[in-house]
């Protein structure tokens, strides 16, 4: 699998002036290599021995940065499958340092809450019961396995995901029929989508480069998942995921059932506040088909949760918009914090 790092590819043109080869050495390169990374703080961690030359090729935690060619690629071992080292080197950091942060990972689901009640293939959630009975609690669930797959190696990962697969196989034995392959691929689109959109509603936009590793990670898993049609390129998925929108949603009555057993289980307020931050967060035909308000200053409300997360009343905050059974869930979220999942989550 391979993902553009094109964040880095000026290097080969700074090594001198008016496009002369400087000939100070690798001294030289380092420096200005430490002096980009400062400006560039928010790239994908790289190791620091990592020297950038137009003919040079060096390996760095089991990947090689080719920067002989053109367009600089980023290429993983076909037997790694993808990194799970938790290290400085790994292009799946990204997907840590947001499945490892509890608010991030609660704006993905108020996202994905949204738009899946809306998926043409909602009538799926509604034959077990259990979303619609619980939804909360089966968020919780749903976190559980998606952190398994982003902080486990790969035999763990692995392992999680056919669990999943058995558990789509049963329910579709028991109704008769077989989970579409283009639903399938809606609530994968979903992860992605949203956790681009999270990021950048809480901490910042993500770079091309992270954008890259980000979906490659989710096309892995897609793989694992035996969904088909899953584009190879990001750029060909955001065209795919524009069809998906426009193709798959309907407000039902299935849509109105959901929302209801969102505002049973959220209370007035906290529900109110849950329809402020998806039409914050959603695309806009999620937003038109639900009726949800953009409201003035959004963003600021962004900046000062943020703001309140860095002062370290995160917590204080989350008190105050999840119902009190729920928070004990909420704060096992928080993986970055602890480096990974807690004993007994594997």
């Amino acid at each position: 699998m391979f993902h553009e790092v094109r964040s880095w590819a000026h290097y080969t043109n700074d090594m001198g002036t008016n496009g002369e080869k400087s000939a100070a050495g690798p001294a030289l390169v380092r420096r200005q290599i430490a002096q980009r990374r400062r400006l560039l703080s928010a790239a994908i961690p790289l190791d620091s021995t990592l020297v950038v030359g137009r003919a040079f090729c060096y390996r760095v935690g089991g990947m090689k940065f080719d920067q002989s060619r053109k367009a600089r690629r980023l290429e993983l071992p076909a037997a790694a499958g993808h990194a799970f080292a938790n290290d400085s080197t790994d292009p799946r950091s990204i997907v840590r340092a947001i499945w490892g942060d509890a608010d991030l990972v609660l704006l993905i689901f108020a996202g994905s809450a949204a738009e899946f009640a809306l998926n043409r293939a909602v009538d799926w959630l509604f034959f077990t019961g259990e979303v619609p009975r619980d939804p909360i609690g089966r968020l919780f669930i749903t976190t559980r396995y998606a952190q398994r797959i982003a902080f486990a190696d790969a035999a763990t990962a692995q392992r999680t995901l056919e669990s999943i697969n058995s558990i789509h196989h049963a329910v579709e034995r028991e109704r008769g029929r077989q989970i579409p392959q283009w639903a399938h691929r809606d609530v994968l689109y979903m992860l992605i989508d949203y956790s681009e959109r999270a990021h950048a509603l809480l901490r910042r936009p993500l770079m091309s480069a992270e954008r890259e590793a980000l979906y490659g990670y989710y096309r892995w898993i897609g793989e694992q998942l035996h969904i088909s049609g899953v584009p190879e390129t990001y750029a060909a998925w955001q065209v795919d995921r524009q069809r998906h929108l426009h193709r798959d949603l309907v407000y039902s009555q299935h849509t109105a059932e959901l929302y209801a057993a969102y505002r049973r289980q959220l209370g007035a307020w906290r529900y109110q506040t849950l329809l402020l931050v998806q039409g914050m967060l959603v695309p806009e035909r999620v937003r038109r088909l639900l009726g949800l308000r953009t409201i003035w200053g959004g963003d600021h409300l962004a900046s000062m949760y943020r703001l309140a997360s860095r002062l370290g009343s995160g917590p204080l905050v989350r008190t105050a918009l999840v119902p009190a059974r729920y928070l004990g869930e909420v704060s096992k979220l928080d993986r970055n914090a602890t480096g990974g999942l807690p004993p007994g989550s594997h």
